[in-house]
């Protein structure tokens, strides 16, 4: 691996854990792109605004979240990664997702992470992270 994909990597681990799983709007511009694109299934976020608009939401309505990252690669600009996240609003409902991520960085900070998601177990799925109702 390069510096440039273990920068990279090293990136996207502290976006994954500082921003995401914290659900942290303060530290997007740490690591995303002003004109970052967040795809989430079909949930498409465009820049800073609508990004921290949504953790927003997530923060205030799960606010116990875990997530593991199981492995992050690069090859060059672009890479995946591969993390289960839990969400909880630390009572009663819990969702875990699996989610597997296609990135692209551009000086140094992502510019486009589209992830497909799945839920492994809980209340409303899907729902939690992409707006997709479950029947």
């Amino acid at each position: 691996m390069t510096e440039q994909e273990q920068a990279h990597v090293e990136t996207v681990r502290q976006a994954l854990e500082l921003v995401l799983a914290r659900h942290d709007s303060t530290r997007l511009a740490d690591f995303f792109c002003d004109d970052a694109v967040v795809q989430i299934n079909e949930r498409r976020l465009e820049g800073l605004d609508q990004i921290a608009s949504r953790l927003d939401w997530i923060r205030a309505n799960r606010p116990q979240v875990s997530l593991t990252i199981e492995r992050i690669f690069f090859q060059g600009d672009r890479g995946f990664d591969h993390h289960t996240t839990t969400l909880s609003d630390g009572d009663s409902h819990a969702s875990t997702i699996k989610v597997f991520g296609y990135i692209e960085m551009r000086g140094g900070k992502v510019a486009l992470y589209e992830d497909v998601s799945i839920a492994l177990d809980g209340r409303d799925q899907l729902s939690e992270a992409t707006g997709i109702q479950t029947t």
